[in-house]
């Protein structure tokens, strides 16, 4: 009995290895109405616990969708789920990359160097798939569909951006530091130190320098007194 993907890939290998020989194969799967009852079952219980406990937005989601189902029974109540799952998708890419173009652009995972468009229609293939939990895709692992459009320009994250900008920064800042300058020498040359004193010269006490006087200048002129004359 086939009941994994590693049984079904040895099946299909001994299959291959005799393509004349006759096959049989026997499928067996749940009922799809009591599978679909039981889904309900479930999502109703989520729902009533959504609207009692949930937050505005969930709860104005769930009256919405109830309100249809009033109208048309047979509404498609999957979609609105797929809605929600493309509608994060969409804030997850925003906020990894940013607005980097006009239509959103991610890194290839086989090709880290490239990156691919996503689109309206590849989000809705890529919702559809996480919507039925396909294996291997996730918000990061998109799913390999031919809409995807290949770009040879590289779709940085935010957060290598920010790390390119501040090692950029870092490098300016280095670079516009100052060098120091080597320290200069202060020993004086040997032949302009004074020659050493002699035992007696030490023994003596040194006496002090005559202070130079102060220079004065020139002399005033004495002023001569002149002569009076008296007549008699």
């Amino acid at each position: 009995m086939v009941s994994s993907d590693d049984i079904f890939v040895n099946f299909v290998e001994e299959a291959g290895t005799s393509p004349t020989a006759s096959l049989a194969v026997m499928v067996f799967m749940t009922n799809p109405r009591k599978l679909a009852k039981v889904q309900q079952a479930a999502r109703l219980q989520q729902d009533a616990l959504a609207m009692r406990h949930g937050p505005n937005n969930t709860r104005l989601a769930l009256e919405r969708t109830q309100a249809r189902l009033v109208v048309n029974p047979h509404t498609n109540v999957d979609e609105q789920e797929r809605i929600h799952i493309a509608a994060d998708l969409h804030i997850y890419i925003t906020r990894k990359y940013g607005q980097n173009s006009k239509s959103m652009r991610i890194k290839e995972p086989n090709h880290p160097g490239a990156s691919i468009r996503v689109t309206w229609g590849v989000l809705t293939k890529w919702s559809h798939c996480i919507m039925h939990k396909i294996l291997g895709i996730d918000q990061d692992n998109p799913p390999n569909i031919p809409k995807f459009v290949k770009d040879k320009r590289l779709a940085p994250t935010l957060a290598e951006l920010a790390a390119k900008q501040g090692l950029q920064l870092s490098k300016h800042k280095s670079q516009a530091s100052p060098t120091k300058s080597p320290v200069q020498s202060t020993t004086v040359p040997k032949h302009l130190l004074p020659p050493p004193k002699t035992p007696a010269q030490a023994a003596s006490p040194s006496k002090p320098l005559a202070t130079s006087a102060p220079r004065r200048g020139p002399a005033p002129i004495a002023e001569k007194k002149g002569f009076v004359l008296t007549q008699f």
